[in-house]
């Protein structure tokens, strides 16, 4: 690394973008920054799948050349990308706001930012979780995962792709001198991850245990339901959310922010 400003990259879903938070409220990408005098990029993105994370990720990298330090929260195994193609139907996608370095974003129809159209978000997530809350309900959402991914998807499938958009990333850091720090957003992915690895009864799920394992003893880190890192929910837990779905408050998103300025600067 150079002498220049420690300058942090940052994604994930809505926990990583701040979603609920006050104008003048600091997500926790924030907080380790502050912490660690560092600049921060925060992509993160609400409902954002692992595949998108990875993508964004990816691309974020190639454009900023001077990262010194990329941070991954990773969110649902189960949610899934797609390519909205019916926009105009009553459903939304997101649209960058010039407030690129705070990664926030501003939700609007399709359409009602004249000249913007080609800034207008068209990949979309989907997850069973998504068709469960409002306002997600939208029924395109439903008949992406009902009349096709969910026949093809499980948590398993997830969980293996994870792993290896993982390794892709670390290896990609290690080449290009980038301190990678990876996490997941919730107990209750360990919780998933713990019952497919303890719980295999078929061939292939004793396969996917073996791919697992495999990828995780390629981890320079690894998501372990044994490792003892805290989480941001934990957080949640002891200094309160903002709304009904669970999202960090301000004080939970400062205390985990310090937490993880820590944490990844040992």
């Amino acid at each position: 690394m150079s002498n220049s400003k420690r300058k942090i990259l940052f994604n994930g879903c809505s926990f990583t973008y701040g979603h609920g938070l006050k104008e003048d409220e600091g997500a926790y990408p924030y907080w380790v920054g502050n912490d660690l005098d560092a600049e921060v990029i925060n992509v993160g993105m609400p409902a954002a799948s692992n595949d998108h994370i990875f993508r964004t990720t990816m691309i974020n990298l190639w454009q900023h050349k001077d990262i010194t330090d990329l941070v991954v929260m990773w969110s649902d195994w189960n949610r899934v990308e797609f390519i909205n193609t019916d926009v105009g139907q009553g459903s939304y996608s997101f649209q960058r706001a010039n407030l690129w370095n705070k990664g926030l974003l501003k939700e609007v129809p399709k359409g009602t930012v004249p000249g913007k159209e080609r800034d207008t978000w068209i990949y979309m997530q989907s997850s069973p979780a998504r068709l469960r809350q409002s306002p997600w309900r939208f029924h395109y959402w439903v008949d992406a995962w009902e009349g096709f991914y969910g026949s093809i998807w499980q948590t398993s499938t997830g969980v293996l792709k994870t792993g290896f958009q993982t390794l892709m990333l670390q290896d990609y850091c290690k080449t290009h001198n980038i301190k990678f720090h990876h996490t997941l957003f919730s107990r209750k992915m360990l919780s998933q991850l713990q019952h497919m690895l303890l719980n295999a009864t078929s061939e292939g799920q004793f396969m996917v245990q073996k791919e697992w394992n495999t990828i995780k003893r390629e981890m320079d880190n690894p998501i372990d339901i044994n490792d003892d890192q805290m989480y941001i929910d934990q957080f949640v837990e002891e200094f309160g959310s903002c709304d009904d779905q669970g999202h960090p408050n301000a004080r939970a998103h400062k205390e985990y922010g310090l937490y993880l300025a820590a944490r990844i600067d040992k």
